[in-house]
């Protein structure tokens, strides 16, 4: 009897194991309620959760929409759900939710994509998740939440994902992560990615392989460890000498990492420009990294272009090792990078060139105002005959500068509207005039201060200040200079007088060369147009009536129009598309 009972168990087990859904492949639309009804032993629902207690594929031009639930979708271990056709989520309000079910087996869920079409992931938040495989599958993330993945949480092969304004944290291993030997051209653009690698494994949170005909893109990101010493920012490899890899790594925070941008390997072509790679410093043993920028190249076609880069914090700057052909500048094209204040055991290492390659590194600012004290922390032919010569002269020297002072509504709900400061012809005054909300004064206001990189301000941007009298801000470098900044802080006494709806500015985005401002007010109007740092760029008088300003000598972007009346001021955004 006891083998009876065991053989009908197993048979049982074996059963459910290998149970699955398969859509018919003929052009059917498939929604869980739907399926609800249709296979009710692989999707239940149970008062506001939809339960996937099978299997589910979707076959190749089949569909499964997941479109404004108001449910959470919760899935049983050691499912999969496979798409060949195509998935759609997208809440409109609030993100779906889709979370693996715990079990003691640790074996959760995962989603596998194969050959899969027009598949959009929106407003999804997924978690107690294994991983997302995509094969041959060029999916959008889109504003989506990844959380507690027991595996690397996207993981592609031969297929070009767009990855944009998702969010992944606290995730066991890489949050994007492609196979060393399949090609793809990722667009990783806006992200959040915030420890993940909890398994404190020898692996960057972006970990990719060679690109396909493609640019990798990595933009917008914020990629920042907290507990992981082992765990980098990005890698990029080509280590079987495939087709070139280019990359693309701009405007990203990378920051608190084992080290924050590594490639390696034969003919790739990195292009840096304009991040933020600072406080790398959580590897406990410099010898094996720790760097904001590492280009270790197999050959010299492992090439790297490096600009306008903010470089500071790391136990390296910057490490080149082996072979390679790194850009960091050059007469006619200066790097214009910021680069100090890294080092470890006591000793600053700005740049160290540990390999036969000449490097050009023409127009940065190292921290210092002076050649003797750079060469000090450039190291290269100079301090060993096998390593190669770095040509650093002449340098960069940044000046103690702010670049642009304001007050915005969302960090002052004191204020009326946004409030932009106009410079002084010398530029060491600041003049900010604001319209208080009823009953509210100067005190408590937070600043928005912007400088270029490398410069510091005292009192900190992030201190709420008292400005019923003038305000000093000091301005300093690393290599101690500054400047002081005067802030005079006027009150808009009569908004009556004035009114926002006397003057109509358009259009706005401005696609033409004119721009139209109707003045039903008087004839004393004066306007200026200041980019947005509050550099001056215009200034003229408005005639009562209909204006045409002329705009055709401004570049593409955002600029401020202020229009004044004695101490009446109205601001205004404008969008220039040329």
């Amino acid at each position: 009897m006891k083998k009876i009972i065991i053989a009908i168990t197993v048979l049982i087990f074996s059963q459910q194991a290998f149970s699955q859904w398969v859509s018919p492949s003929n052009n059917q639309s498939f929604t869980l309620s739907s399926l609800s009804i249709l296979a009710p032993d692989v999707v239940e629902k149970n008062n506001n959760s939809f339960f996937i207690k099978q299997n589910i594929t979707i076959s190749k031009s089949d569909t499964l929409l997941l479109l404004n639930l108001d449910s959470c979708i919760k899935v049983n271990p050691a499912i999969t759900i496979e798409i060949n056709g195509t998935l759609i989520t997208e809440n409109r309000n609030t993100n779906l939710i889709i979370k693996g079910l715990p079990s003691t087996s640790e074996n959760p869920f995962e989603f596998k994509f194969d050959s899969a079409e027009n598949c959009i992931i929106k407003n999804t938040d997924i978690s107690n998740c294994n991983r997302i495989l995509l094969i041959n599958s060029d999916i959008t993330f889109s504003e989506c939440i990844f959380h507690n993945f027991s595996n690397h949480v996207i993981s592609y092969m031969n297929c070009n994902p767009t990855i944009e304004y998702c969010h992944f944290y606290d995730n066991y291993a890489c949050a994007i992560q492609s196979a060393i030997n399949t090609e793809g051209s990722p667009k990783i653009l806006y992200n959040i990615l915030f420890n993940n690698v909890l398994a404190n494994t020898n692996n960057p949170q972006i970990n990719i392989g060679p690109s396909s005909s493609d640019s990798i893109l990595i933009i917008g990101n914020t990629i920042e460890g907290v507990s992981s010493t082992m765990s980098g920012g990005i890698g990029i490899s080509n280590l079987y000498n495939s087709n070139i890899t280019k990359v693309l790594i701009k405007d990203n925070i990378i920051k608190s990492n084992r080290y924050g941008f590594t490639q390696n390997g034969y003919r790739i072509m990195s292009y840096i420009y304009n991040n933020q790679i600072v406080y790398n410093n959580l590897e406990v043993n410099p010898n094996n990294g720790g760097s904001g920028i590492s280009i270790f190249g197999y050959d010299t076609t492992c090439a790297s272009i490096i600009r306008n880069n903010l470089i500071t914090g790391n136990l390296w700057g910057i490490t080149s090792i082996y072979y390679n052909s790194i850009d960091l500048g050059s007469a006619d094209d200066q790097g214009f990078n910021i680069i100090y204040d890294n080092g470890n055991n006591g000793i600053e290492y700005a740049l160290f060139n540990n390999s036969n390659s000449n490097i050009n590194a023409v127009g940065n600012y190292w921290g210092y105002d002076n050649i003797d004290d750079v060469e000090e922390i450039i190291y290269h032919h100079a301090d060993s005959s096998i390593y190669g010569t770095v040509n650093y002269q002449p340098i960069y020297v940044i000046e103690p500068e702010i670049s642009s002072f304001a007050f915005f509504v969302e960090d002052n709900p004191t204020i009326v509207s946004d409030a932009f400061g106009i410079f002084s012809e010398n530029r060491d005054t600041i003049f900010v005039t604001i319209q208080f909300t009823e009953n509210s004064s100067y005190s408590n206001l937070k600043p928005r201060i912007t400088t270029p990189y490398g410069i510091f301000v005292e009192p900190s941007p992030d201190d709420f200040i008292n400005f019923d009298n003038p305000i000093t801000y000091t301005a300093s470098t690393p290599h101690q200079t500054s400047k002081d900044y005067t802030i005079i802080v006027n009150q808009i006494t009569s908004i009556n007088n004035f009114k926002k709806e006397n003057i109509i500015i358009y259009p706005n985005p401005v696609v033409s060369n004119y721009l139209i401002i109707k003045n039903t007010h008087n004839d004393n109007l004066k306007i200026r147009i200041t980019s947005i740092e509050g550099k001056v760029i215009d200034e003229a008088f408005l005639k009562y009536g209909e204006n045409k300003i002329s705009i055709k000598n401004l570049s593409s972007g955002t600029y401020i129009v202020k229009i004044f009346d004695k101490a009446d001021i109205l601001s205004k955004k404008i969008i220039v598309k040329q």
